[in-house]
């Protein structure tokens, strides 16, 4: 596949995900900022081809975090030393910064089941996200989520406790690898659900 094929190719998966997005939910795509094609050196910057994607879904970036692959000022050829990871809906927006969304913007990736995984400390923030922030739709961000059962119980850290307490609270990860998202979804009590070819 030639690179400008496997740029449309990237493109058409993102938009085909993000198609069938509900609007109430998000979309966390985690990559590399670039691929060597092998044709000439030429690199294809995976993060603008998720935007691409996302733009003809209908779909915003809310959030954009950079996550380390290695300490700063390692020198390495090849491979850059950091990862995208994006943030994309079609209605949900960022809550403001009164409201108790706070993240850092760069953050390492932390233990990894494999050389190439996601990292614990990139999933926690993913998962936390969707659980905490999307979860609360419609209500409004930081506020307590109620449901039939009463209000819903949370660790110290603001987290829900269990999947029960968050009604039909799920995380889908449509490439899974060995599970990172998964096990960190589940460590957070939501029911967790991947494929992978």
């Amino acid at each position: 596949m030639s690179p400008a094929e496997y740029e449309q190719w990237f493109i058409n998966v993102v938009f085909l995900l993000l198609n069938r997005l509900p609007p109430d939910q998000v979309a966390i795509f985690y990559q590399t900022p670039g691929r060597n094609s092998g044709v000439g050196g030429e690199w294809l910057d995976k993060g603008l081809l998720c935007q691409l994607g996302a733009r003809e879904a209908g779909a915003r970036c809310v959030w954009q975090k950079i996550v380390l692959d290695s300490a700063p000022g390692i020198e390495r050829a090849g491979r850059p030393g950091f990862i995208n990871m994006l943030c994309f809906s079609k209605a949900h927006t960022l809550p403001d910064y009164a409201s108790g969304f706070k993240t850092v913007d760069v953050l390492e990736r932390g233990a990894m089941a494999y050389e190439k995984a996601m990292g614990v400390d990139a999933c926690l923030l993913a998962v936390d996200y969707c659980l905490k922030w999307v979860d609360s739709s419609p209500g409004a961000a930081g506020d307590p989520i109620q449901d039939d059962i009463g209000p819903r119980t949370q660790d110290d850290q603001g987290h829900p406790t269990r999947a029960s307490d968050r009604g039909k609270s799920a995380v889908l990860d449509p490439f899974c690898g060995y599970g990172s998202v998964l096990a960190a979804a589940n460590k957070r009590g939501a029911d967790a659900y991947g494929i992978d070819t």
